[in-house]
């Protein structure tokens, strides 16, 4: 991570990070501050934008500009590509530590086409630059390299997996954002369709319920996410936006998500024990984009722990085995009395197990063990030592190691990502 426990930067670590993109990549890279002033520039020897800061001191509007790009890129949860204030090719990415934009790492600049006289010409006369710096302009021009049009959104691409790369945990955010507004993008696709089809009308659509809950109930999570984009997006139209009918409407969605779940092979109790976690998170809910993505989180949950057995050549041991670990993951269980309770040899429910859940005995139940203690770490104020015992795991230690394996973050820094 680039930043220290007190907020200050690694410069060698910075230093390594820039070097290796400019060297792998032959684009200029630098890391600019949350003022836009430049504290590490990684580029060639001959730099078009220091002769260009010389002839229009325009040093500040770069800054200005890398400033306003870094927070679009913020705002927007990717990387932003746009042109500097000479007109040419500048892409960037967000540097976040606790929340907190701290700074913006910039690639670039590059042309998309090479340096003639137009280009040139164009250069002058946006910059009201007078003819005699053309001659002077010609050789910079040459030194920036020039990029096919479809390899920049590559080279935009690989500065986030950098960014992403230099923040560590405080990535995170920015993977939250993305798919918010990812998810804004699909409501409002649905909107559109629903709009121009001529569909949105006072009766509620039935249909789309009916076909998110089919889905549910068969483990189809894409397929649910898309029905329930549609139905958001007419609960959103209909309601004008009203943020409390909006929230009562996803209550009775999410109820009968629930229902579907458990009709699908879900534990009841483990169901309603989610239902009360997330009907407190509701409370918490005040604009239309928060309670839009808590829909996808709760319908996530629900739908992954919807096994499909029917294919199963014992497809009724099988739901008898995970109707037993639903039950009792939270004690300690094991291979051989699960067994019992299926009626199949130990041997064998452990190869058709995984053969039909996609995970082994022991990984399917840390699954459940870690859903629950995220849901206690995010929802209450147990200790890890207490929700490591209350979801199952016999020791602190062997905890803490499987919920870092699942979630890359340990108990205290998810606590910590979930608090803010």
């Amino acid at each position: 991570m680039i930043f220290n426990q007190n907020g200050i930067i690694d410069d060698e670590q910075l230093q390594f990070m820039l070097e290796t993109y400019y060297n792998s990549t032959g684009i200029s890279v630098k890391y600019v501050d949350a003022t836009g002033k430049t504290v590490l520039k990684i580029c060639d020897e001959i730099s078009f934008c220091s002769m260009f800061h010389s002839i229009t001191n325009g040093g500040r509007i770069c800054e200005q500009t890398h400033l306003y790009a870094g927070k679009q890129s913020h705002s927007l949860g990717e990387s932003f590509i746009f042109f500097c204030p000479a007109g040419l090719t500048e892409f960037c990415y967000p540097i976040i530590f606790e929340g907190i934009f701290q700074g913006t790492l910039v690639g670039g600049p590059i042309l998309m086409s090479y340096p003639d006289d137009l280009l040139v010409d164009e250069l002058l006369e946006k910059n009201q630059l007078d003819i005699s710096y053309k001659s002077k302009l010609h050789p910079y021009l040459r030194s920036v390299p020039v990029t096919d049009p479809k390899r920049v959104r590559h080279l935009s691409n690989l500065l986030q997996i950098l960014g992403d790369q230099l923040m560590g945990q405080n990535q995170i955010e920015m993977q939250v954002l993305y798919s918010r507004k990812e998810l804004q993008k699909q409501i409002h696709k649905s909107l559109l369709n629903f709009k121009n089809e001529g569909v949105i009308s006072s009766q509620y659509p039935y249909e789309k319920e009916k076909e998110l809950l089919i889905r549910v109930r068969s483990g189809d999570s894409s397929g649910a996410r898309a029905v329930l984009n549609d139905l958001l997006g007419y609960i959103f139209f209909d309601t004008y936006a009203d943020i409390e009918v909006s929230k009562s409407r996803a209550l009775e969605i999410c109820s009968l998500i629930s229902r579907a779940a458990i009709e699908g092979g879900a534990d009841l109790n483990l169901m309603f024990g989610m239902n009360y976690h997330f009907i407190q998170d509701l409370s918490q809910i005040h604009t239309m984009d928060d309670l839009s993505y808590w829909m996808m989180q709760v319908l996530d949950r629900f739908t992954e722990h919807v096994i499909l057995v029917m294919d199963s050549e014992h497809p009724t041991a099988i739901r008898e085995a995970l109707k037993y670990i639903n039950t009792h993951y939270s004690q300690r269980i094991t291979l051989r009395e699960t067994a019992e309770i299926a009626g199949l040899s130990p041997k064998y429910l452990s190869s058709i197990f995984k053969k039909d859940t996609g995970s082994s005995f022991t990984e399917y139940i840390n699954n459940l063990r870690i859903n629950e203690a995220k849901c206690l770490l995010s929802t209450t104020t147990l200790t890890v030592f207490d929700i490591a015992l209350s979801t199952g795991f016999e020791d602190q230690s062997y905890f803490t190691k499987v919920f870092k394996k699942a979630t890359h973050l340990t108990p205290l820094q998810y606590r910590k990502t979930t608090d803010k």
